[in-house]
């Protein structure tokens, strides 16, 4: 249903996330067991091979690595959408938000021995995760990225999705850009330059 209700997926991720951040105990406890359930639900067989995986091989939301990545990823894009569009962070600030996001991670299935330390052992793992092909970009990642970048909306959304797609693809490191064949123009650049400069701007008027 991600293709087909775009703003339904959007608007599900942020609800879950602030309840696993902001809820209590107990609600932060129920939304990681809904999460659970939808995780071990997600699970098969390569259709071909990719990166340093072989076709054949069985995969599993729930596999340790694939929700390291996931939570690696969403760290990561908290962090640099907040330098980006409000402000700089310190490497104390970014290393308490690492470890304060440890916190629910372990409810989502993550143990103290698979998570990195260290916010620089993070940023560490996540270049040797893609030099080494452990997360690698193929062709459902690029069916994906369209479908959120490009979804199925009406035309009065439209404008709107425009800006969150720039955002989104600003943000992206050059080379995963490049390896989802994401254009990345001139134009393309100064308007994310205005978009963070407003943003900026917005933070300090507030």
């Amino acid at each position: 249903s991600f293709a087909e209700d775009p703003f339904g997926r959007v608007s599900r991720t942020i609800q879950g996330m602030a309840i696993l951040i902001f809820g209590t105990t107990a609600e932060a406890n129920a939304m990681a067991r809904q999460i659970n359930r939808l995780h071990h639900s997600v699970q098969g067989t390569l259709p071909e091979s990719l990166g340093r995986y072989t076709a054949g091989d069985t995969y599993s939301a729930m596999e340790p690595l694939a929700l390291l990545w996931v939570h690696i990823a969403f760290v990561d894009s908290m962090l640099t959408a907040y330098k980006t569009f409000v402000g700089p962070l310190s490497e104390a600030e970014c290393e308490q938000y690492w470890q304060e996001s440890c916190r629910y991670a372990r409810l989502l299935g993550l143990t103290d021995t698979i998570l990195p330390t260290s916010y620089v052992a993070v940023q560490q793992y996540m270049r040797e995760a893609l030099a080494s092909g452990e997360v690698a970009i193929g062709p459902g990642a690029h069916f994906i990225a369209q479908q959120v970048l490009y979804p199925p909306i009406p035309w009065l959304h439209t404008p709107l999705w425009a800006i969150v797609r720039l955002v989104t693809v600003g943000q992206l490191p050059s080379d995963i850009r490049q390896a989802y064949g994401l254009s990345w123009t001139a134009r393309q650049r100064l308007g994310f330059g205005m978009a963070r400069r407003v943003g900026q701007l917005l933070r300090r008027l507030f």
